[in-house]
């Protein structure tokens, strides 16, 4: 197997468990009843409930990340980013054009999967706490603004980068960094 490879996959890894790690400490701190320093400052039930969002969020959110690092794990073993790197130069449109259709094609794959966990984030958690604010309709809209947004600033502003990596020499990922 590829060194560089086994690197990735084991920074992904690290990544995932020292997160989960802290997820979990942060989990077992939480405690519904207010502490006796805080009693003439916060409200005991507004207080119990910020502890009953932390941990639904959080639980939530090693779910999210749990499914995100087994496709994104999925991806790199079955060779989709191989795949989708042969896809984006059989168009033949030079190295800085392919490098933002590849990175496309990721963000569209990743934005997909994600759509779900976003949905259910907005519209049954935050229901549920009493903080989503948003419709359907400016739930789209929001996610189609942050699409125009990623196009027009992230797009000029990768090409620059690549540009950048085509004429900068061996040493243009260290700048770039």
């Amino acid at each position: 197997m590829n060194p560089y490879l086994i690197l990735i996959i084991a920074i992904i890894l690290i990544s995932y468990f020292l997160n989960l790690a802290v997820s979990i400490l942060n989990l077992q701190s939480l405690s519904p009843k207010l502490p006796k320093e805080f009693a003439n400052v916060f409200d005991e039930r507004r207080y119990a409930q910020s502890q009953g969002y932390t941990r639904s969020t959080t639980l939530f959110r090693l779910i999210k990340e749990s499914v995100m690092t087994g496709l994104t794990l999925f991806f790199i073993l079955i060779g989709g980013f191989n795949w989708v790197d042969s896809l984006t130069r059989g168009f033949g449109l030079g190295e800085i054009f392919t490098g933002l259709i590849f990175t496309a094609i990721l963000l569209l794959i990743s934005g997909l999967v994600g759509m779900p966990f976003s949905i259910y984030e907005t519209f049954v958690i935050e229901e549920r706490f009493g903080f989503n604010k948003l419709t359907i309709r400016t739930f789209i809209f929001d996610t189609a603004k942050g699409i125009a947004l990623i196009v027009l600033i992230g797009g000029p502003v990768l090409a620059l980068i690549l540009w950048f990596f085509e004429k900068g020499g061996p040493w243009a990922w260290f700048y770039c960094w």
